[in-house]
């Protein structure tokens, strides 16, 4: 059986995002580091895997299973968010890349948007 289009282009756009994310993650890694002394990069390494790995599950139950509570689960954490992005533009940090935020927050909104149509 074949997927929506809307659920698709949710897919790709959602991969995207993860992908970059992980590619500003990696470049801001030592800013990273930096802005939480006393804790071990191995949490650091920690949260950010298990971050990625509940994303992955949801789009997961979202796009193959079309799981209705993945979704809403999925639009939450998204709103959670962009609510942080939207906070990142009111007091931004000496290491905030402003094009970074504004990407993330288009795609965030991408992504709420698709999943309620």
């Amino acid at each position: 059986m074949m997927r929506p289009k809307v659920i698709q282009w949710f897919l790709i756009s959602q991969i995207a995002s993860l992908a970059f994310g992980l590619y500003e993650i990696l470049s801001d890694w030592d800013a990273l580091s930096a802005s939480t002394p006393g804790v071990p990069e191995s949490a650091i390494t920690a949260i950010v895997v298990v971050s990625y790995a509940i994303n992955l599950a949801l789009l997961f139950f979202i796009g193959w299973r079309r799981s209705n509570v993945a979704r809403w689960i999925y639009i939450v954490l998204a709103t959670i968010g962009l609510t942080s992005v939207i906070a990142s533009f009111a007091m931004p940090a000496e290491n905030t890349d402003i094009l970074s935020s504004i990407i993330q927050f288009i795609l965030g909104a991408a992504a709420i948007i698709l999943l309620l149509i």
